[in-house]
């Protein structure tokens, strides 16, 4: 409308994008929407279209970024996003992928996007390395188990390996220690943590009238190979012989046990899973799919989808970096002159001046800067 009816007017571009910033970033939840936008676009949206299409809805998305003031925001649950559509092969485009971070990357610079595009190498050297041990004499399958690993940079993926000490199943055991023993042999020196929280198993299933493929997680797998040696498994008994945390081993077990993904029968009327509850394998589980794909019982309430997001943890150590790079260049500033160098350097988001004030107050604690003593609105840097 600017365009057509006001012949693009600087004035009224200006007072449109104001309004639109306005808008935008009246809480949090604009930038969390729009990373969750993307993710349905790069997932299902996209699926069809030519290139000129992705690029000009990756162009008007990146436009309305531009405008958003918590920036960081988008970035963390684009990361989230990006990390679950890798593992899980959802994405719909590779280029699609491409262009979206290289559009990030003229918005924001190099360093906002170091870690998306980190993800992304870490997921070519894993094919790498995966051609290279499917080449291995078992071909990829040790004890006829064909598994596919990725190898992760911790600093650069937001999952995190268990705290708990999981314990794997035999099969799975035989795995890992093929696949250790193939890396340790390339890298030396380098330490591999398992995540099983973020692992899947399609599981070849012979206890039901027609054979099925169920696609589990990591954890209900470990649940069900019990059900290999013995008919009747108490819940009790799953947690200690896999270790999982008897929160999310509920969570999991759970899942099995609804009417829709019937495949474990559970004792007693209880909505609940008890220490004592005693499950074992449905016999009459029938589906008309061969593959099964068998879902988890969602963790969070409904009412977090619409919450405000929270500011990122990494806020407050942005807004330290910034202040000793500006105090070291500049050995002595007032208060005010480093707030504005503070607002010019932070580009992800606006830091409250408040929020500048406390990290500078932590700084002069931790000897970074000192008070001048006849102005003590006056900061000086101590090398």
């Amino acid at each position: 409308m600017v365009a057509t009816c006001f012949d693009s007017d600087s004035g009224f571009q200006k007072a449109r994008n104001k309004g639109l910033e306005n808008v935008l970033n009246k809480d949090t939840r604009c930038a969390k929407y729009l990373a969750l936008f993307c993710d349905l676009q790069l997932k299902k949206g996209l699926k069809g279209r030519n290139e000129e299409e992705m690029g000009i809805l990756v162009g008007q998305v990146v436009s309305l970024f531009a405008h958003l003031k918590d920036k960081d925001i988008f970035l963390d649950f684009y990361k989230r996003a990006l990390s679950k559509r890798l593992l899980n092969k959802l994405s719909v485009s590779t280029d699609a992928e491409d262009m979206f971070i290289n559009k990030l990357k003229v918005e924001c610079g190099q360093q906002a996007i170091q870690k998306l595009a980190s993800m992304f190498t870490d997921m070519t050297l894993s094919d790498q390395l995966q051609d290279e041990y499917n080449k291995l004499s078992h071909q990829g399958s040790p004890g006829g188990v064909l598994h596919e690993v990725r190898v992760l940079q911790t600093n650069a993926w937001p999952e995190k390996a268990d705290e708990a000490n999981i314990v794997p199943c035999e099969e799975m055991l035989g795995c890992i220690q093929a696949f250790e023993s193939f890396y340790h042999s390339k890298h030396s020196g380098r330490k591999l943590r398992w995540v099983y929280n973020m692992g899947g198993v399609d599981l070849s299933a012979n206890c039901f009238q027609r054979k099925h493929f169920l696609v589990v997680s990591a954890y209900q797998c470990l649940a069900l190979m019990l059900f290999n040696k013995q008919k009747e498994v108490t819940f009790r008994e799953i947690c200690e012989a896999t270790k999982l945390p008897k929160e999310e081993c509920k969570r999991q077990v759970l899942s099995m046990t609804v009417s829709k993904h019937r495949i474990l029968l559970r004792d007693g009327s209880s909505k609940d899973i008890e220490d004592e509850t005693k499950l074992e394998v449905n016999d009459q589980f029938a589906n008309e799919k061969v593959k099964v794909v068998v879902g988890l019982i969602k963790k969070e309430e409904k009412a977090l989808e619409t919450q405000v997001a929270e500011a990122p943890v990494e806020r407050k150590h942005v807004i330290d970096a910034a202040i000793v790079r500006i105090m070291k260049s500049r050995k002595k500033l007032d208060h005010n002159s480093l707030l504005e160098e503070v607002f010019r350097q932070c580009t992800l988001f606006k830091p409250q001046p408040s929020q500048i004030k406390l990290q500078v107050e932590h700084l002069i604690q931790r000897e970074f800067l000192k008070r001048d003593a006849e102005k003590r609105s006056v900061y000086i840097y101590l090398p």
